[in-house]
């Protein structure tokens, strides 16, 4: 990536998992701790929602708690495999009341970046290929690529991606599932930074937590992101 006078900071959260465990008190706690970060772009890929949770959760007040949300030049966000899949017009009226755009499969070209949004593997195996999608930018600005699902780190590559953010992995939430975890999806997919090529990648262990309301071995988190 091309050198700044000043990093453009990006708060990258992913696997909130409101719902079952992760309520709204806890869901303001890790939007009060993103604020904190004072950072140019919020950057959300996927399961912001638990498992059926969308159907039962009170759903105007988790909107107004991610409207709190601030982030100078936007708030971005994929579906991950736990979110109603792309097609439920449901979805997408909840992240405009949240005032959080939406990428599904598709582009969006900011002061500093190329943002590309991709729909979850697992929700839809169909999906775009991100060769078809990229073919649309004419632009030379950085590209940043959310993917769900780490598998997409090798699209990024081949594609010349300049940075991918994924989540969906938890880093294995606690023993001995992390083991399991890390040798389904090799070192670069489990969790942490690596780069090939000129790629960038950083899958994250997730803000909330899935099927237990537990971690051992791991860190719940939220990264912080600066792009010189």
């Amino acid at each position: 990536m091309e050198d700044r006078k000043n990093p453009v900071k990006v708060a990258f959260l992913s696997d909130i998992h409101t719902g079952t465990f992760v309520n709204k008190r806890q869901l303001r706690k890790i939007i009060d701790q993103t604020n904190r970060m004072q950072c140019d772009y919020v950057l959300i890929a996927g399961d912001t929602f638990d498992v059926d949770a969308f159907d039962y959760c009170n759903l105007s007040e988790i909107a107004e708690e991610l409207q709190r949300l601030k982030a100078v030049k936007g708030v971005y966000a994929i579906l991950g495999n736990h979110d109603p899949v792309s097609t439920d017009a449901r979805m997408r009226e909840f992240f405009q009341k949240s005032k959080i755009r939406l990428l599904v499969d598709a582009i969006i070209e900011t002061e500093d970046f190329i943002i590309i949004g991709r729909d979850d593997i697992n929700s839809n195996p169909k999906r775009k290929a991100l060769t078809e999608i990229v073919q649309k930018i004419c632009s030379d600005k950085p590209k940043i690529l959310m993917d769900h699902n780490p598998v997409g780190i090798a699209d990024g590559i081949q594609n010349d991606i300049d940075l991918v953010v994924c989540g969906h992995t938890h880093k294995g939430q606690f023993f001995p599932a992390n083991l399991f975890t890390k040798w389904s999806y090799g070192k670069q997919g489990f969790y942490g930074y690596s780069k090939t090529n000129k790629t960038h990648s950083i899958v994250s262990s997730g803000a909330g937590y899935f099927q237990m309301p537990i971690r051992i071995g791991t860190n719940s988190e939220i990264v912080q992101i600066d792009i010189t």
